[in-house]
């Protein structure tokens, strides 16, 4: 087994936790996208948003691509409705470049409450 280590080639991006991840291939190429979870935000890409918690950190729908030939992370743009800051919920494939997302912990007053929402999204181009 070998290992290694990707990393973001821009500090700004931010880190997470209880954040969904998800492998899709489209032209080709795969990618892993990342979406929501929750921390401490250095930038807030205009595209997103960002509920801060009552413990001081922030809950985000910021989204991610990972082009895994060349390692290089972009920051995607969003069409259509997108989810709102989420953290902690089910996400799957359903083929090469659409998932479903389900659930999760949204904010509420400052806090969290549980959502049975669902989404489906499709990435193609840096789109999602």
């Amino acid at each position: 087994m070998s290992w290694t280590q990707m990393h973001p080639n821009d500090e700004s991006m931010m880190k997470k936790v209880h954040a969904g991840m998800v492998s899709l291939d489209f032209d080709g190429t795969d990618y892993l996208f990342m979406v929501g979870g929750t921390g401490l935000p250095a930038v807030k890409h205009s595209q997103f948003q960002y509920e801060q918690l009552k413990d001081g950190r922030t809950r985000t729908n910021e989204q991610l691509l990972c082009n895994l030939s060349n390692g290089q992370f972009t920051v995607p743009f969003v069409s259509g409705q997108c989810c709102p800051p989420t953290g902690s919920f089910t996400i799957n494939k359903i083929n090469g470049n659409k998932g479903i997302m389900f659930g999760g912990v949204v904010p509420y007053h400052g806090s969290s409450m549980s959502t049975n929402n669902v989404f489906i999204f499709n990435v193609t181009h840096n789109t999602i």
